[in-house]
């Protein structure tokens, strides 16, 4: 472990936090006494931030080097909502056997307490493990450099990827954010599968895993229930070559097909009249074959929350990245992993 960052590779991340990052970020800081809004004698340490921008306190706390700011930044990146992810199914997995490997294979545990920081690599290799509840996440703490095309300003990152063990349920998931075009020789898409591919790899060499691809169309076709779970949106291709782009509108219900059944079970009893039984199995049979017959190249699903601002959606991109290896791409909910994990879990428990 490092006991020094260069603080460039820190900026690069936390100058991209959106205002509800930061001001989460702050909150933290602000709970772990890392920072106060005026001079108290009970933390002498900690940093008086009145006056400053939300932005300017982050960025103060990294390029000062202040262990315990970086270390809540370090546990961020574990405990953050990544947009990206892909789930993998582990066949057989002993947990205690599994924590016993980690232990031999000298694996570094985060420590919150400690004043050394994660050594960055080039490749998947030396992660950073934490333990929470059933859920192991190794962080595997990548570094980039570039050159800005115009300015010729040295440019740093780094990129964390995180592989969440899900213990009980035996399943891995990769984590990812993106990345700018600056930092890579090849298409984004390319660099991505590489990466989820090595994550996979090491596991399997690791600890002698057999993992295989999650089959996830089938379960994400059927898990909308119409209520707590709706379908928010799915690009369909048909047979005959034609193609329809479906999303929500004001309404919980998909353009077409989904309002061609609400208009058939809305109006049951007219339909169900011997007049209507031709044109009725004409609508059911055009349905039907169009959702059966059509090749969905993705799916979003909507988890309702109590409030609008906190349904979770998550877009799944299926052949992404391998026959049968599906993308996630969570784009909105609540902030912090537990809506991953939440997601995950549904699936798999479905």
């Amino acid at each position: 472990m490092a006991t020094a960052i260069e603080p460039s590779y820190i900026l690069s991340m936390t100058n991209k936090f959106n205002t509800i990052v930061t001001e989460h970020i702050l909150d933290i800081f602000s709970n772990e006494h890392i920072t106060v809004s005026k001079d108290d004698s009970n933390y002498p340490k900690a940093m008086n931030i009145s006056g400053l921008s939300p932005s300017t306190v982050i960025s103060h706390c990294v390029t000062s080097q202040n262990v315990a700011a970086l270390k809540q930044l370090e546990l961020w990146e574990f405990t953050c909502d990544y947009p990206y992810s892909v789930l993998y199914k582990i066949d057989e997995l002993n947990e205690k056997q599994f924590k016993n490997k980690i232990e031999q294979l000298g694996l570094k545990q985060f420590d919150i307490a400690s004043n050394e920081f994660d050594d960055l690599h080039h490749v998947i290799e030396h992660p950073v493990i934490l333990e929470q509840d059933d859920l192991i996440l190794f962080k595997f703490p990548l570094s980039f450099t570039a050159m800005h095309p115009t300015s010729g300003e040295r440019l740093y990152l780094k990129y964390p990827i995180i592989g969440v063990v899900y213990c009980k349920e035996k399943v891995l998931e990769v984590r990812f954010n993106e990345i700018s075009s600056l930092y890579l020789s090849k298409k984004s898409k390319d660099f991505y599968s590489e990466n989820v591919r090595s994550v996979r790899a090491w596991f399997v060499s690791k600890f002698n895993l057999s993992i295989s691809n999650f089959l996830l169309e089938e379960k994400v076709n059927n898990i909308s229930n119409g209520s707590s779970i709706i379908t928010a949106g799915k690009y369909m291709c048909f047979s005959d070559g034609g193609r329809a782009c479906l999303e929500l509108g004001k309404s919980d219900t998909l353009p077409l097909l989904d309002e061609l059944k609400n208009i058939i079970a809305a109006n049951r009893e007219e339909f169900e009249k011997p007049e209507a039984k031709v044109i009725t199995g004409l609508l059911n049979t055009f349905i039907s074959q169009k959702e059966e017959q059509a090749d969905n190249k993705w799916i979003s699903l909507c988890w309702k929350g109590e409030r609008k601002i906190d349904d979770i959606k998550v877009k799944f991109t299926f052949d992404y990245i391998d026959s049968d290896v599906c993308l996630l791409f969570h784009y909105s909910g609540p902030i912090g992993m537990e809506r991953m994990n939440h997601v995950t879990r549904c699936i798999i428990s479905n």
